[in-house]
Parts: C-alpha cells; structure tokens; sequence
C-alpha cells in the first residue's frame, strides 16, 4: 500500500475517534445539527457525488424528476446520513435513554410469527434510512440479533464497527464467513439482517429488477433461508422528520413453498427487492443514489 493511501485512512480514523468522543460530548439536538451540517458541507464540495447521484435517479427515473428535484434528492440524502452517523456514534451511551423512546414500529406482528416457528429469520433490508439503527434497535428488544457484513478498506476502522454492534449485543458475521456458521445462527433461532440492495460482482447472484432496469443481486440470503428452512422478513427503519425512527416490517416470505429451486430462488429475490423499492420510493432521499446499482450487466449465475 503506498504511503499516502496509508496516511488518509489513519486520518479518516483517528477523525472518526474524534467525532464520536465529540458527539458523545454535546446534546443530541446540536449533536444531530453539527452533523447534518457537516454532510450538508460535504456534499456541496463532493462533485463527484452530486453526478453520481444525478445519473443514478435519472437512469431510475428519466425525466419524471427534475434536474433540481434530483439535486435536492442527493443534498437531503447526505444531510440523513450525517444526522443518522451522529445517532450511531451514541448508541453506546445514549440509544436506550434519547433514540429509542421516539422509535415507532409498525408490523411487529410479522417479525414474531415468523421468529415464533423457532427456525430463526433472514430480516433482508437495504440502505434505506437508519439501517445500522435498525440493527441495534431489535437487538434492543430482545431480539437475539447477528448481521452480515463486509469488511471495511481500513482494519481499524471495522474493528470500532465490530466493537460497537458487539457493545448494542449484536453478533457480526463477515461477507467471508463460512456459511455454516450462519446456518447454525438461524437454526439456533436467531435473526440475521442482510444487505441485499447493492451491485457487488464477487457474490453470487442473479438480475432482478429494480426500478424496471435489471439490477444485480446477491442470492445468497435467499439460498441460506431455503436451505435453513427460515422464513424471510424484509424491513426498512426510516427518517421521521421530528428526529424519531420509524420501523416497518412486511408480512414474513414463505421459502419452503414447493417449485423448482432455481425458478423459486429468482421469485423469491425478486419479492425482496420489489418490497425494498417500495420503502425507497416513500422517500427517495433516504436511499443510497451514489451507488451504481446497475453496473453489472452481463454475467449471471444461479
């Protein structure tokens, strides 16, 4: 690694050390202000962004959003995500006291029937508002609660990651793991949460559609349920705009329904995807445009 890559990854840690002794420091108004101040400012210097984030609404949307609603969509996205990071650098200290008495959740009832069959649940969302929060929130609850998740470019920086969904009681699994440490999560009962929305060729995946355009997806959380017997529940936790929390769980996806694997395997992907569109269009500005979900155009497997 050359030295000045070395350099700017200590830099973005030790800054990150920084920010969250800092935030954990003042009020969670100001805290959450600084914080959507500093992405607000981040964005208007970022143009690399701001085009990526244009041509992504407008390879999902064409001309049914105007370039400025498509330049407020990005700007509004940056200033969820600071508030958002400033929420989770407190959770060590402050969740169970100042975020979760303003969280709201509506159909718990699919979470439970699912989780009441004992064969453990793949809770599938995406990077829609709050995603890490959703995490710590159901752990919160009770819930015995693992996720999956890539390794970061920088170790120092997973392992304060890794650290902190361990202190919110949250198991972490990596992209890496053996997949039979995850089967043996679920069958002990648990819910594993999965990131299924993003376009990332060293996975096995298929091409759904997202947004009418084919969208490659990882399928290895649907063969992990299938193969586990675990039904699975797709939920999203959004932005309110009084600073609060909302959770919505959809009804629980049955994958021991009887039909060919492969052609199941596709119906079932495509469900989950189709059901994450529909949180990202209640509000486009809590979804990640910056990536490129439809880079990947031509290899697939099953």
């Amino acid at each position: 690694m050359r030295w000045t890559k070395k350099i700017r990854r200590s830099a973005v840690y030790h800054l990150c050390c920084v920010l969250v002794f800092v935030f954990n420091l003042l009020p969670r108004k100001l805290a959450r202000f600084v914080g959507g101040w500093l992405a607000l400012t981040g964005w208007s210097l970022v143009d690399r962004d701001q085009h990526k984030g244009h041509r992504h609404l407008t390879l999902a949307y064409g001309n049914r959003l105007t370039d400025n609603q498509k330049r407020v969509i990005g700007r509004d996205f940056y200033i969820n995500t600071g508030r958002c990071l400033v929420d989770v650098m407190r959770c060590r200290r402050h969740y169970r006291r100042e975020v979760m008495p303003h969280v709201t959740i509506t159909g718990r009832r699919n979470l439970d029937a699912a989780f009441n069959l004992g064969h453990g649940v793949v809770c599938i969302t995406g990077h829609i508002g709050a995603f890490e929060l959703l995490a710590v929130h159901m752990a919160a609850l009770g819930y015995p609660v693992a996720v999956i998740a890539r390794q970061l470019y920088e170790s120092r920086l997973d392992r304060l990651l890794i650290d902190h969904r361990t202190s919110m009681n949250i198991v972490n699994f990596t992209t890496t793991d053996d997949p039979a440490q995850l089967a043996a999560w679920l069958r002990s009962g648990g819910l594993l949460g999965v990131l299924i929305d993003t376009d990332s060729p060293r996975v096995r995946g298929i091409h759904v559609s997202m947004f009418g355009r084919p969208a490659y997806t990882p399928v290895g959380p649907t063969l992990l349920a299938m193969r586990a017997g675990s039904p699975i529940v797709c939920m999203a936790c959004m932005h309110t705009l009084d600073g609060a929390y909302h959770i919505d769980i959809c009804s629980p996806i049955n994958t021991a329904k009887a039909g060919r694997a492969g052609h199941r395997v596709r119906q079932v992907t495509q469900e989950c995807i189709t059901r994450l569109e529909r949180y990202i269009e209640r509000d486009l500005s809590q979804w990640i445009w910056l990536h490129n979900r439809w880079h990947t155009r031509t290899k697939e497997f099953v």
